[in-house]
């Protein structure tokens, strides 16, 4: 509906407006026009058949729908819209397209499908932002259309705001029309460009309204754009935490750095790799049902992968999946340590953890997806030793996402799901068993055990009343609906049967109504089931009530009412319904009986009597009697009706008082103070609005009287069955009278269809009944009980085809019933209850758990019960409740909900096996004699067959029947009970239990003597045996495998079986012994050579363990390297093996030859290798769906030159394992498996062979020579061992296995003897020299080029050490060095290859003085040297220099470079100090080092003025300069004719640790330069108080004047720089002067700042007066005076000084000022920075601009500084300003 819509709106105005456009294209239009309008009959047509939602659901009768749809405003507008409008063509002319003007308002379905269409789009906000771009060319395209009707009105080309004259060729065509048109709409609305100006009051109109809808455009636009902006917000702060807010928490709490680094990646790890942990709350929105179909969808998978949940069923699963919460760990993050008390489990979902040792270096495991831990502490088993403690550390290795379940989420979901507790429970004890972590706690676990089942079952019974009142109003109303007719129809015909004629109806006495109960019989016990009503007695007038019976049954249960219970019971809506009955005295409840059903509710008296003295001649008198009666039995619920007719009142007219008076007499004598006890009905059988108003008053009385009289009654009856129950510990209480009352409280509740209140009588039943036999096992007997302990006589099954089995329940109620008897009746009610609470499969489940209590049951009682009477019972009740569900459900909801019945049917297989074999129906030779008798005995049990089942050709009674009377029979049985429950496993996803159903039937196939059937159901059943670790089920499997392969004749499968029991613990010694001499027997045949049978290593031996010798499993090429295995012999003898031998693969390119990487960076392979059984010789772990874990290796290619890296990699090296097909490999350790392929010894392949090697039982130690001639590594693939035709394979060593043969290049390195390396001081580095497989000839030597940066120190001594591969000193040998002016000669001594040679040199690194930059030097091998460059170190605050040396080495042609990283220990600055025209300079030399220094010899000299004096204040000859210490020193520059501008400094003084001699004192030189050291200016400043004070007062303008002088005339270079000349030839220069208090003690009045021209010449003087007010009372200091220099635009910008030129260079100020105060002529810096009055984008892009400079340190100095004033305070006394300065 969008298109025609849209063409609507567009063209039928562009049709109006451009007529042009209109004509030109008519055909084109009328086609399109009603091709729209059919498109709108259309989507009337479809609108018609469109369901709609009434109260949730769907309506789809065609009816409803067209009289929905007519009756709807849409309707009309869709109508009007359809309008034949265009036969108004005919009288306006085609030329007016206006006539379908209606078809817009078909623009509220447009809006209805642009809304649907964005909640269905993926992308709502694209959506959105199109919808309103199309919505606002619409409107562009409406006001072109109305402005080009207003130019065509008013005249084309007639101004210049209309449209221009469309006679010009240029404005002519109908395109640039619209164009143009739409242009300028397209202008004014979005008012970004200039229109011109309106010329008529039309245009200004016109201009007026647009420009208002121009600002609603403009507001919708940016609020929508706005709106999608806060969504996608919204959006990510929905699904990732706001960052921002942490952020400030921790800015505002100081917190460090690196926590804060972690917590900025772990906000970036969410953010990039879009993991959400707040699915919770983003999903709050949808309904519960919808939320656990998502969690289901996406973590059940991983959920299952857990191994105890693994066999629980879905719906606990759908709960936990819940309850998981999704976390994320940081690197190194510990997620639980060793010793913490688990409260919860993870799962991980992505990442790897490792299990590390509490060093937390040492790693035993890495954990990755889907793998999980602490699932067994939170299952919270007694008995635990590790007390639900974490028993490792797990440390998160990168970000790992987890999913968490809590123990205490886990307990919420077990207390509705107890048998997945128990399993649970069950299974974890097996884990922990298996564990030994286990403690057995003997009887008073049993105990406490007994007591948690009885919390538990009155803890489930609490929950599921809870749930049972869930559904109680929708039961209510299906069921009254239903209940409601059927009662209409029996009535009614009731009615009709019974009417009388008139007369006859005068003369009786009497009348009986025609209801089921209204002349009961007492010699007849009335039981009541669901259809019987509380019974309400009619007194009075008989015929009266017989005529209004009908209406009052139909009318009385239309209404509902609320009943509200006691004890805090939640009110329930409820239908109320009554039997009326003939009153009668016999009905009354006699004194002491209880009874609830048999007994009315509510007595009635009918009278239309309106006649005085017939009410007191005849109705009084019956009243009194009635009430009497009512009396004598305590009854006091009653009521009277008394019915007006008009009929009563025309024939008794003149003897008649008013109704009134009558109506009050009845009440005066016999309602007292109750007046509602009288209820009047007028006109009952007429239908006016008197009679209706009358009938519901009735009706609401009744109501009210019968549902307070019920709850009174019932409230009574709950209080005496509680007393009954209270009183169970007395003797004489029998349960089956506490059983009948009960029951009957359960009648009343089916009775008002309270199906859920009745089922919880009967399991509260269920449940007192178990727990007394649970006590009478554990020695506490009940005397009741003896009649339960019967021996079973009849074993028939269960009975759920009748409502109520009262032949069971009599016996019952005698005390004569059964254990089975009790049990099948209390099972059929809560069958019945559960099919009319639409519940059929919790029937199923109960039921399997009913068959099972029972029989243990049994036992406890210790009832006598004939052998197989047991198994029939349980066979005929699984049988009877699975025929009992069929009947209700169909067979799409049977398929579906197979999960529930599938444990029946197998239980009824079980069952039927064994009675076959007690039969003899399962052996070869069939059935003796002695079985036939059994066979009669247990069918007479089963009694004749019951009535409900005579007619079914499938019932229970047949098949057992008949499955019992043959051999055959019962196999054709057996197998359909066995292939149908194994089916219905399948369907389910449980193949294990499939499994296990498939080996019973395998065993069945033994007897019968079919093995190759029997093979296939055991070899499925091994496998889950296998991967449950189930060992004596395996064992006994196995046995069974290997006599089905032997009778068939397979005779490798034997042999693989036969090893695999020959090395099995759990059987004895004779038996492996046999199966170790069958495999044997067949090694030593030598009938066919040829032949050999391949079988898996794991089932033979075991490989544990992998030693090399030497333990670094690295030796270089051509030495000995030796291999231990240590094989664990699994046979129960020894055998003697002809060959063991190990495939080895050998890979040069990973040998690491032609590398010149350092020792220590080839990898070191693990010497001692430890095989783990399960998967030492089984390759990759066989557990695990994922395979084997990846093992990656680095490679690198470095050059041969300067070892630097060309290129790295990684590589796998268990790729044969990990591109494995896991679904065609087979375990080696399951018989089942193909064989492994025969290994054939290849000619010169590299093999390890060891011959003739015997094998005792236990561990064996076999030692391999492995080869090492060529470089490369070598991999272990195979190992297999030969026992004459018997090869036994290991087919994959795994983990991988390998050693490295390496030839090495020969290696130099130098590094520190101690850290750090100190420039200026000797220092000892240690060589090193890694000969690799060069061996060092005697007169080999090492050639150091020499430089002047870092000379070598000539040694009288110098030894040098050589070592072994295994770092074992072998020699000492002393080194000969000979220095030259460039060369340093070191000779070396004769070194074998693979050996260490090192030894020690002195060198001297030399401080660089600063500015010295001495020319490039060459190297010996004719490479430029560079002069090291210092360089700030971010791991220290020191200086670093990198020194780098060049050796030529004998064994390369090339040169080898090393560096050495030295660092300066001091840190120098200068600063230049002004005291008027007195000049200082101040070194302060810092120490950076830990060491302490002794400094001596202080200097200062300047290198270009030798007129130049600079006298030495400092005191001391020798100073300490301790660790991270200052000293300063200073001296007084004096000059005797001018002082010049720039001095060329250098500082100088001599420097050793601490406590060393004379001797060992070193230089250190530092050179700095300063400029403008000439003092220009001096500015004083003085303040003077207000006039008539004599001093400054707070609060009070005071006077400041500001005197600059120039005190020297102007240099040559200052003139040209900044002065101009005035009109009387002065130099002058424009300087700027800025008066400011920091500290806030003055005020500045007026101008502070401003600009003063000033004479270059000496003593020339500038005053400024300024106002200033002080603020405070006190000695306050003056006003801070900056003067700067003011530098036109053409004066050139000064150049910033290379940093690189000069050390840095601090200031600092003679009265200790801040250093930031960078125009204060009191602050001395020797270099300045500019300031420009233009910003610093226009400089940088060019632009001149008049800027500020500040003088250089020393040009300016400020007498004012250490100046104060004396401010008094205000004259007011009641305030006292001090200010302490």
């Amino acid at each position: 509906m969008i298109f025609p819509i849209v063409y609507n709106w567009v063209i039928i105005i562009l049709r109006t407006c451009f007529t042009t456009i209109g004509l030109s294209y008519l055909p084109v239009w009328l086609t399109l026009d009603y091709l729209s309008d059919l498109m709108y009959m259309l989507d009337m047509i479809i609108t018609v058949h469109t369901g709609y939602l009434d109260q949730g659901i769907l309506i789809k009768d065609l009816t409803h729908l067209k009289k929905r749809y007519l009756h709807s405003k849409h309707f009309i507008l869709d109508l009007v819209s359809l309008l034949p409008t265009d036969v108004l063509y005919f009288v306006f002319g085609i030329q007016t397209p206006l006539v379908r003007i209606n078809r817009l308002l078909r623009m509220p379905r447009l809006d209805e499908a642009l809304d649907r269409i964005e909640t269905r789009t993926s992308y709502p906000n694209t959506f959105r932002i199109s919808k309103l771009m199309i919505y606002i060319f619409v409107l562009i395209h409406w006001n072109a259309c109305f402005y080009f009707a207003l130019s065509s009105y008013v005249g084309c080309g007639s101004d210049v705001w209309v449209y221009p004259n469309v006679s010009e060729p240029e404005f002519a065509s109908m395109r640039r029309q619209y164009f143009y048109c739409f242009w300028f709409s397209t202008l004014i609305l979005t008012t970004v460009g200039d229109v011109p100006q309106p010329q008529r009051e039309e245009e200004y109109l016109f201009m007026t309204a647009d420009l208002l809808i121009a600002v609603l455009v403009f507001a919708t636009v940016v609020g929508n754009v706005g709106d999608v902006i806060v969504s996608l917000r919204d959006r990510d702060n929905v699904f990732f935490p706001n960052h921002e807010l942490v952020k400030a928490y921790l800015r505002s709490h100081l917190i460090s750095r690196e926590l804060h680094q972690r917590i900025n990646n772990w906000y970036q790890h969410l953010y990039i790799n879009k993991k959400i942990i707040r699915e919770n709350e983003i999903l709050q929105q949808l309904p519960i049902h919808l939320r656990t179909e998502i969690a289901v969808s996406v973590h059940l998978p991983t959920l299952s992968k857990v191994t105890i949940f693994q066999s629980c069923e879905k719906s606990l699963l759908e709960e936990l999946v819940l309850k998981l919460t999704p976390q994320v760990f940081s690197p190194g993050e510990y997620v639980c340590r060793k010793g913490d008390v688990g409260h919860e489990m993870y799962i991980i979902t992505d990442g790897k953890l490792a299990v590390v040792a509490d060093d937390g270096v040492t790693e035993y495991a890495v954990l990755s997806e889907s793998n999980f831990f602490g699932e067994i502490s939170i299952l919270n088993i007694k008995g635990n030793k590790s007390g639900n403690r974490r028993t490792a550390n797990i440390r998160s290795i990168g970000y790992s996402d987890l999913f968490s379940l809590s123990k205490e989420d886990l307990t919420d979901v077990l207390s509705e799901f107890p048998a997945a507790k128990r399993h649970l429970e069950e299974k974890g004890r097996q884990i922990l068993t298996k564990m030994g972590m286990l403690e057995e706690t003997g009887e008073q676990e049993e105990a406490e055990k007994v007591e948690t089942k009885i919390n538990r079952l009155e803890s489930n019974l609490e929950i599921l009343q809870t749930k049972l009142a869930r559904l109680m109003l929708e039961l209510e109303s299906s069921n009254h609906k239903a209940q409601a007719r059927m009662e209409q129809l029996e009535w009614e015909v009731a009615a009709l049967e019974t009417q009388l004629p008139e007369d006859e109806m005068e003369g009786e006495q009497g009348r009986v109504l025609p209801l089921t109960h209204m002349e009961c019989q007492e010699e007849k016990p009335i039981i009541y089931t669901m259809e019987n009503k509380p019974i309400v007695t009619c007194a009075g007038d008989q015929g009266l009530f017989t005529s209004l019976y009908t209406s009052l049954a139909q009318q009385l249960p239309r209404e509902p009412m609320e009943w509200r219970r006691t004890y805090g019971r939640a009110p329930k809506m409820i239908h109320l319904e009554a039997n009326f009955v003939q009153f009668k005295e016999e009905l009354l409840p006699k004194e002491g009986n209880k009874a609830l059903l048999t007994f009315p509710f509510l007595h009635i008296y009918w009278t239309d009597c309106c006649d005085t003295e017939v009410y007191k001649g005849t109705v009084k008198e019956d009243m009194i009697r009635w009430q009497n009666s009512l009396r004598a039995h305590g009854s006091a619920d009653w009521v009277i009706i008394v019915v007006e007719t008009n009929d009563t009142k025309k024939k008794n007219k003149t003897n008649i008082l008013p109704r009134s008076s009558i109506v009050d007499k009845i009440r005066s004598d016999f309602c007292n103070k109750q007046n509602d006890r009288c209820v009047v009905l007028s006109d009952p059988l007429k239908d006016s609005s008197r009679s209706q108003e009358s009938w519901n008053s009735l009706l609401l009385k009744l109501r009210t009287l019968l549902l307070m009289s019920f709850t009174k009654n019932l409230g009574r009856f709950e209080d005496d069955m509680r007393t009954l129950r209270e009183k169970r510990t007395q003797p004489g209480w029998s349960f089956c009278e506490y059983f009948m009352v009960q029951e009957e409280l359960a009648f009343v509740f089916e009775m008002l269809q309270q199906f859920e209140d009745a089922l919880v009588q009967y399991d509260e039943l269920d449940a007192l009944f178990t727990q007394y036999v649970l006590n009478f096992g554990a020695g506490d007997t009940a005397n009741w009980l003896g009649s339960f302990c019967a021996p079973v006589r009849s074993w028939n099954g269960l009975l759920l085809r009748r409502p109520i089995d009262m032949e069971k329940r009599d016996g019952i109620q005698r005390g004569e019933a059964s254990l089975l008897d009790l049990r099948s009746y209390l099972f059929s009610r809560q069958c019945t209850l559960l099919i009319f609470l639409l519940r059929p499969w919790e029937v199923t489940q109960r039921a399997l758990e009913l068959l099972h209590n029972c029989v243990q049951e049994l036992r406890l009682l210790e009832v006598s019960v004939l052998e197989g009477a047991l198994d029939c019972w349980v066979f005929l009740s699984c049988l009877e409740v699975l025929h009992r569900i069929e009947g209700c459900c169909d067979q799409a909801q049977l398929a579906a909900n197979c999960s529930h019945t599938v444990g029946l049917w197998a239980y009824a297989t079980d069952k039927l096996k064994s009675l076959g074999e007690l039969c003899g129906l399962v052996s070869e030779k069939g059935p003796t004699s002695e079985d036939l008798n059994r066979t009669v005995d247990l069918l007479a049990g089963l009694g004749d067959e019951r009535p409900e089942t005579v007619n079914s050709l499938q019932s229970p009674y047949k098949k057992l029947k008949e499955a019992l009377s043959s051999v055959e029979a019962f196999e054709r049985h057996y197998l359909e009970l066995s292939h149908a429950a194994m089916e219905m496993y399948r369907a389910i996803g449980r193949l294990r239990s499939a499994r296990l159903v498939g080996k019973s039937l395998a065993e069945f196939y033994m007897k019968k003597g079919d093995p190759e059937r029997a093979e296939t159901f055991l070899q499925e059943a091994l496998k889950s045996y296998v991967s449950e670790g189930w060992s004596l089920p395996v064992t006994h499997t196995r046995k069974q495998i290997a006599e089905c392969q032997k009778l068939l004749g397979r005779t490798e499968d034997y042999l693989q079986t036969s090893a695999l029991l020959a090395g099995d613990v759990n059987l004895t010694t004779e038996e492996r012994k046999h199966f170790c001499q069958e495999i044997l027997t067949f090694a030593d045949k030598a009938e066919d050579q040829s032949h050999k049978v391949t079988l898996s290593m794991g089932v033979f031996s075991q490989l544990t363990r992998l030693q090399f010798r030497p333990a670094t499993a690295s030796v270089h090429s051509g030495a000995v390297l030796q291999v231990e295995l240590t094989l664990r012999c699994l046979m129960p003898v020894a055998v003697h093996i002809q060959q063991i031998a190990a495939n080895i693969h050998f890979d040069l390119e990973r040998g690491g030859t032609n590398g010149r990487s350092k020792g220590n960076q080839r990898q070191t392979n693990p010497g001692t290798i430890e095989f783990h059984q399960g998967n030492s010789s089984a390759g990759p772990p066989s557990s695990s769906a994922a395979g084997p874990p990846l093992e990656l290796d680095e490679i690198q290619d470095r050059s041969p030159s300067d070892n630097s890296l060309n290129s790295t990699g990684v590589v796998c090296k268990n790729t044969h394992l990990v591109m494995r097909l896991h679904e065609n490999i087979s375990l080696p350790d399951t018989p089942n498996c193909v064989s492994p392929p025969a290994v054939t010894i290849q000619e010169g392949a590299q093999m390890l062979k060891v011959q003739d090697v015997t094998l005792e039982p236990g561990n064996n130690s076999i030692i391999f020579t492995a080869p090492s001639g060529q470089p490369g590594t070598y991999t272990l693939r195979q190992l297999y061992a030969t026992v004459g035709q018997v090869q036994f394979v290991l087919p994959h060593i795994y983990p991988s296995v390998q050693y490295e043969v390496y030839s090495q290049e020969p290696q130099l390195t130098v590094e520190p003897l101690s850290e750090p390396l100190l420039a200026g001081l000797p220092q000892m580095v240690k060589f090193t020299l890694l000969t690799g497989h060069y061996a060092v000839k005697k007169g080999d030597a090492l050639q150091l080029s020499n430089t002047d940066t870092m000379p070598i120190l000539p040694s009288t001594s110098c030894t040098a050490r050589i070592s072994n591969p295994t770092a074992e000193l072998v020699g000492e040998s002393a080194l000969f060095i000979q220095s030259s002016e460039k060369v340093t000669s070191i000779s070396l001594p004769a070194t074998p290859p693979y050996h260490t040679v090192e030894f020690l040199l002195e060198v001297l690194c030399i401080i660089p003085s600063g500015s010295d930059r001495p020319a490039n030097e060459r190297l010996t091998n004719g490479e430029v040297r560079h002069r090291p460059r210092s360089y700030s170190h971010p791991d220290t605050p020191m200086t670093a220099i990198d020194q780098r040396m060049s050796i030529d080495c004998p064994w390369s042609i090339y040169s080898t470079l090393l560096a050495l990283t030295f660092y300066i220990p001091f840190k120098t600055k200068h600063s230049l100090l002004s005291a008027g025209n007195r000049k200082y300079i101040q070194v302060c030399v810092q120490n950076m080092s830990d060491v302490n220094f002794t400094l001596a010899e202080v200097k200062l000299a300047e290198k270009q003025h030798a007129s130049l004096e600079l006298q030495s204040l400092n005191t001391k000859t020798q100073q300490l300069l301790c660790s991270k210490h200052s000293v300063f020193c200073l001296w007084e520059v004096r000059w005797k004719d001018d002082l010049p501008s720039c001095l060329q400094c250098v500082f100088s003084a001599n420097f050793s640790p601490l406590k060393q001699d004379v001797s060992a004192f070193k230089p250190f030189h530092y050179q700095f330069q300063l400029e403008r050291v000439t003092t220009l200016y001096s500015v004083r400043a003085e303040i003077f108080p207000p006039a008539g004070e004599q001093h400054c007062r707070s609060g009070y303008l005071c006077g400041l004047e500001v005197c600059i002088t120039r005190l020297t005339e102007p240099a040559e270079g200052e003139m040209a720089e900044d002065s101009k000349t005035d009109t009387d030839g002065l130099k002058t220069t424009k300087l700027m002067y800025e008066v400011a208090d920091g500290s806030s003690n003055w005020a500045v009045c007026g101008k502070s700042s401003g600009m003063v021209l000033m004479p270059m010449v000496a003593d020339a003087t500038h005053k400024v007066q300024i106002e200033v007010m002080p603020l405070f009372a006190g000695h306050l200091p003056f006003p801070k005076i900056k003067v700067l220099k003011y530098l036109p635009h053409t004066a050139a910008v000064a150049i910033q000084p290379d940093p690189d030129s000069c050390v840095e260079n601090d200031s600092l100020s003679l009265l200790d000022k801040a250093l930031d105060d960078q125009g204060d002529t009191a602050s001395i810096r020797s270099r300045g920075s500019v300031h420009s009055v233009g910003s610093g984008d226009q400089q940088q892009k060019g632009v001149a601009m008049p800027r500020l400079e500040p003088f250089s340190p020393g040009q300016v100095f400020n007498h004012s500084h250490a100046q104060q004033v004396l401010v008094l305070p205000a004259t007011d006394d009641h305030i006292l300003e001090v200010n302490a300065t």
